[in-house]
């Protein structure tokens, strides 16, 4: 039987207008009430995840939210901190150099705080970055940063395409490398991603890995879709989830996460 369903937020749990669906609501609720946990698994920091938590009401101590990528793993109030992992300055130096080589934009996530040292219009206004105040940082500054969550390279799609591969084959060995959005490549520490994260939940819980779920639509959720035994994707998943998957479920925009939580409770 499953007992922790890991679910991914962009483009998963929340639509394109980055809205959580009455039926998708519904189907979390009934998950909790049969003591199943639901655990959300996000490449955002955990500020920008507590709204959802407390819209769900699982932001307390009960409760466990993934961040960051896997980089940061807390209870629901951030009262407990599971895992947390950073980039040091040696390695955040080497990563800008890295993105400064294909003249790309990027922002640089701190705790509850975002930086950049500009940032195309276009990017600005995803509503991802809604409600997004970023802090403006120089050169110099970031040469003395000590611990960074994750960089993000946050620039079109057409830009990311054209050096996705060259920058993966260049720095894979040394970090997370992953794709998140079609406008976002993120740098994270090597021992930061969902699967890693999951991991280490399930450990603390003590439960079995035959006893998760995850349900993801990206690259970035693979890591957690190949530890656990359930393999969710959205129907509007990344071809790399959907070889991958136990079951496809329906897209984010037609609560496809309430029908895999309906499909969960049917069949394990």
């Amino acid at each position: 039987m499953v007992k922790l369903i890991a679910i991914d937020l962009d483009d998963t749990l929340l639509n394109t207008k980055k809205d959580i669906t009455n039926e998708n609501k519904e189907a979390i609720k009934k998950a909790l009430e049969k003591g199943i946990k639901i655990v959300i698994a996000s490449g955002r920091p955990f500020f920008r995840v507590s709204q959802i938590l407390k819209e769900l009401v699982i932001d307390n101590e009960k409760n466990f939210v993934i961040s960051y990528n896997g980089g940061y793993v807390s209870n629901g109030c951030n009262t407990v901190i599971i895992k947390k992992e950073f980039l040091n300055n040696n390695e955040t130096i080497d990563i800008v150099n890295e993105i400064n080589k294909y003249n790309l934009n990027f922002t640089i996530y701190i705790d509850d705080d975002i930086y950049t040292l500009g940032i195309k219009e276009e990017i600005r206004e995803k509503l991802v970055f809604k409600g997004i105040n970023f802090k403006k940082i120089t050169p110099e500054e970031i040469s003395k940063l000590t611990h960074v969550n994750k960089i993000i390279i946050a620039d079109t799609e057409e830009r990311i395409k054209e050096c996705v591969e060259k920058i993966k084959a260049d720095m894979s060995h040394k970090y997370n490398v992953v794709r998140s959005t079609p406008n976002f490549l993120e740098f994270l520490p090597k021992n930061a991603n969902k699967g890693i994260a999951l991991k280490a939940l399930v450990e603390y819980l003590k439960l079995d890995e035959k006893e998760i779920a995850a349900i993801g639509d990206e690259e970035n959720d693979l890591s957690m879709m190949e530890y656990a035994k359930y393999k969710i994707a959205m129907a509007n998943a990344n071809p790399i989830l959907l070889e991958q998957a136990t079951f496809i479920t329906l897209d984010q925009e037609h609560s496809g996460v309430a029908k895999a939580i309906e499909y969960l409770l049917l069949t394990s």
